[in-house]
């Protein structure tokens, strides 16, 4: 050691003794040692922003919920009493800083339980209509930090999983995480070969905090069958217990970003980093590093030509996927695009739905029904897809007149733009407004199709995209030479769902 800190012994002794303090600069050299080996921080010296052990109790994780929603129901409540005796203005501000200061809350405690409630508040950060911008500015921090693992924590999985510390396997490695999911953080690092990678290290005991959750979630399924009808209790949370368990496996994911890699090799604009195979484990997932402009530095920056382009490309990622390829990726949130002037790059396959060859083959015959003005066809189908348990009492004039909506980019010639009216109408009516709520079921694998209205088009409306999304959509569905249904007229949208003309 004293060859090492050039200093003599007779100083490693007094420091030894006691009889002198030890230098600032060596302390942290002896830190980062401890940290190489993995030998946890000492209590007193470990930053209560460290993220060092996960609640995977169903009852802990929900009671923590029950806590920060009362929280935010004490703050609600005395807002609304400072309300009553201020100026339209000071009311105004009061509100947004109890917005920000309400989300801020619920955003730290999501992002300390990970998993699932951590990817409820990603969602709701970029649905613009469900949140005021202040609170969901202060939640969109889900999709790039959170409270971090300690760097012994990390250290310690890497000997378990590789035999080695990061800092040994790497040329350079950044102990700083650059980036949050919701089952693992992000590092920046560079092989020994001299590219740069990105490391995707998981959360401990995050498949049993998953567990509790979803526990929770059939609980809260098991009830609501009880008031809608048509509800199979069971199948919505058997899905997302079976595609988010295998999130937990990396080398699941890096299958499927092979995968989809490989599917989309040599599309313009479509970029998919090369996985690293022989770093990659259960748990460690080593990447190519994407360069270019997050979710929000380019929709603040970018001309709309180039939303409008980047847009397009992110549309037809998916729906070519589906439609072609039979799998989506079925994640979309902000923080899994970035841009340059190359196009996008697409990160993050945990969440990757495979549809089995019967279930697209009805899909692409509603979806065509519907653009072919065959509305008995589409509720044959809608009841053969399990969707109508029980078609005595169902109202189909209504299940028509929001398939025109869901289905309105696809439906006229003109340009369509995304916009967050549009994905509000869909909530809207999809839901409080949906006259056959209570009679619908969701099959199996229709419940992540859910997330191209809520995740994919939201995404689309936060880039304000304007595109002919119908000639992509036709070019899926009908082969080349097949007669093709005619647009509908802006005059017959309107009556066929039921707006004034």
């Amino acid at each position: 050691m004293a060859l090492e800190l050039d200093v003599t012994h007779g100083a490693i002794g007094l420091w030894e003794s006691g009889a002198r303090p030890v230098p600032g600069p060596v302390l942290r050299l002896l830190s980062l040692y401890e940290q190489d080996l993995g030998l946890p921080v000492a209590p007193t010296e470990r930053r209560s922003s460290r993220l060092d052990k996960l609640s995977v109790s169903r009852i802990s994780r929900s009671a923590k919920l029950s806590r920060t929603g009362a929280g935010v129901a004490a703050r609600a409540t005395v807002l609304a009493f400072q309300r009553m005796f201020v100026d339209r203005e000071r009311a105004r501000v009061l509100t947004a800083g109890v917005h920000a200061a309400i989300a801020s809350r619920v955003a730290e405690a999501l992002g300390e339980m990970k998993g699932l409630a951590m990817k409820l508040g990603q969602t709701a950060s970029y649905l613009d209509f469900a949140l005021p911008e202040e609170a969901r500015a202060a939640l969109a921090s889900l999709c790039s930090r959170s409270r971090p693992m300690a760097p012994s924590v990390v250290t310690q999985i890497f000997l378990r999983e590789l035999g080695a510390t990061p800092r040994r396997l790497f040329a350079e490695w950044s102990p700083q995480p650059f980036a949050a999911a919701s089952i693992g953080q992000v590092h920046r690092a560079r092989l020994r070969s001299g590219e740069l990678v990105a490391v995707k290290v998981q959360y401990p005991r995050i498949r049993q905090s998953i567990e509790a959750d979803l526990k929770n979630a059939l609980l809260a399924e098991q009830a609501s069958a009880l008031v809608f009808r048509g509800l199979d209790p069971g199948v919505f949370t058997a899905e997302l217990r079976e595609r988010f368990l295998e999130e937990c496996d990396y080398r699941n994911e890096a299958a499927n970003q092979r995968e989809l890699g490989r599917l989309w090799a040599g599309r313009a604009g479509v970029f998919i980093p090369r996985v690293f195979d022989e770093l990659t484990t259960g748990c460690i997932l080593v990447t190519e590093l994407a360069s270019g402009d997050d979710f929000e530095t380019f929709c603040g920056r970018a001309s709309q030509s180039e939303k409008d382009r980047a847009g397009d490309t992110i549309y037809r990622f998916a729906y070519e996927s589906i439609f072609r390829h039979g799998l989506f990726n079925a994640d979309p949130n902000p923080g899994n695009y970035v841009f340059d002037e190359r196009g996008v790059t697409f990160l993050d396959f945990g969440c990757v739905k495979r549809f089995p060859t019967d279930h697209l083959a009805r899909w692409r015959s509603l979806v065509r029904a519907i653009l072919e003005r065959d509305f008995a066809r589409a509720a044959d189908l809608w009841i053969e897809s399990g969707y109508v348990a029980d078609p005595e009492g169902f109202d189909f004039a209504f299940a028509h007149r929001l398939s025109l909506h869901l289905h309105q980019p696809w439906l006229s010639e003109r340009p369509f733009t995304f916009t967050s009216e549009f994905i509000e109408r869909t909530w809207r009516m999809s839901w409080p407004e949906n006259r056959n709520r209570f009679r619908l079921t969701t099959p199996k694998h229709w419940v992540f199709t859910y997330r191209l209205n809520w995740g994919l088009h939201a995404i689309l409306a936060r880039l304000g995209a304007r595109g002919d999304w119908r000639s992509t959509i036709l070019d899926l569905l009908y082969r080349e030479g097949e007669e093709r249904p005619l647009p509908y007229s802006d005059s017959e949208l309107a009556v066929l769902a039921g707006l004034p003309s």
